[in-house]
């Protein structure tokens, strides 16, 4: 049973996971399912570097990167945090 503080650390530690200003872009990039190829994560996402999407696809080493079925199993919950930052009073932060 999860207590208020065990609850706060895996939510915390879960965030680590996809924070930084490229990877959940990266991470919708790749949602679909297709498998990709660098280059054409590259194009889709306007402004990264190379380097730095090499940084944000480092645990995935192959020819094509695609999302794990540990990946799609964020989907959810990202889909449930924009649904719940889209029913944000007007005037909240």
């Amino acid at each position: 049973m999860e207590t208020p503080a065990s609850a706060a650390l895996g939510i915390s530690e879960g965030l680590q996971i996809i924070q930084g200003r490229w990877k959940l872009q990266v991470l919708f990039e790749l949602f679909p399912g297709e498998p990709r190829r660098f280059s054409e994560l590259q194009r889709s996402l306007e402004g990264i570097s190379a380097k730095v999407l090499t940084e944000q696809l480092r645990q995935l080493e192959d020819d094509e990167y695609r999302m794990t079925p540990w990946g799609h199993a964020l989907c959810p919950a990202l889909d449930s945090l924009l649904s719940w930052r889209r029913e944000q009073p007007s005037g909240a932060p």
